[in-house]
């Protein structure tokens, strides 16, 4: 019987984690989206100035939280976010329109499934 509490309180322990987790991971992908859609609006009237600073925002916030996150997602997931993020700052460095909102875009893609990939729900046990 004993054994059978210990396994509960431990279940019970990792579902507390994996859910404070997920409302840091979901608060922080929150933030990193907004900044990613005013990049993208500043991008899209030529504003450049405005959107590298949203952009640059978007990289402080993702590499401050970068060990917590590299705890729960794959490396994989990790270096995508990290490789689309290196080009949406080249692209809005350079001034490439097309390039910078395409690669905005991706980029707030990849952190929105990153959350969803790492939820608990039906679809993702299944």
């Amino acid at each position: 019987m004993k054994a059978l509490w210990i396994s509960v309180a431990a279940t019970v322990a990792l579902l507390l984690i994996w859910g404070a987790f997920i409302n840091y991971t979901g608060e922080g992908t929150a933030k990193m989206t907004v900044d990613i859609d005013h990049a993208i609006a500043s991008a899209e009237t030529n504003q450049w100035k405005e959107a590298q600073d949203s952009i640059d925002s978007v990289s402080r916030q993702w590499y401050d939280h970068r060990l917590v996150y590299s705890l729960f997602f794959d490396a994989v997931s990790i270096g995508d976010v990290e490789t689309s993020l290196v080009r949406a700052i080249a692209y809005c460095r350079s001034e490439e329109k097309g390039s910078a909102i395409a690669e905005l875009e991706s980029l707030r893609h990849l952190l929105l499934f990153l959350y969803e990939n790492e939820m608990i729900t039906i679809e993702n046990i299944l």
